[in-house]
């Protein structure tokens, strides 16, 4: 069989296939080599790490693979499966990450590619739509602000300045009482 229509088959298989995950010492990794290099490749998601032929994800991608059915999350140690349920409430202690994920599934159900961003205050690095990361530049930060928690005006300088420092625009997603998110530019103004 031709080497290129092996290389096909491979990927028709992964499309309807859903690839086990592992939970190992809070790392969350994908150790088989076609699968990792399929997912990287096609949704532009996690770190590839040729040293140990595995992908490793942020937890946001993990989550959001586990929401889609594209993965089963399963716990190294245990060997059992972990729910996303159990993945938020047990495995992970961070206070930020339910917030995190709204942004994060909503972008990416928007067409984004959304990898981490640069600080813990711009929590998303945003590419255009249609593009590859790494062959086009970010298009714009995303910085959080939840409903009813305060943003000092230290910290919304400090980002602004980050973003118009690295040629890159500003938004703020402000997550309502609903879950509900709504983006804002935001930009310097002279005075």
């Amino acid at each position: 069989m031709p080497c290129g229509l092996t290389q096909i088959k491979k990927v028709l298989q992964l499309k309807n296939e859903v690839v086990k995950a592992y939970l190992e010492n809070s790392k969350i990794v994908i150790s088989d080599k076609d699968s990792a290099q399929h997912f990287f490749e096609k949704y532009f998601i996690g770190i590839l790490n040729d040293e140990q032929n595995v992908l490793e994800l942020q937890l946001e991608e993990a989550l959001f693979l586990l929401d889609t059915g594209k993965i089963r999350l399963i716990d190294k140690t245990r060997n059992s499966d972990v729910s996303m349920k159990t993945l938020l409430t047990e495995k992970i202690k961070n206070a930020n990450i339910w917030e995190n994920y709204i942004i994060y599934y909503d972008l990416r159900s928007r067409g984004y590619v959304v990898r981490k961003g640069i600080s813990e205050e711009i929590i998303y690095t945003v590419y255009p739509r249609g593009t590859k990361p790494y062959t086009a530049p970010p298009k714009f930060y995303v910085a959080k602000l939840v409903e009813g928690k305060p943003l000092s005006l230290y910290t919304l300088r400090k980002i602004t300045q980050s973003a118009k420092a690295s040629e890159k625009k500003l938004v703020i997603a402000v997550i309502d009482r609903q879950g509900d998110v709504t983006y804002y530019k935001v930009s310097p103004m002279p005075l």
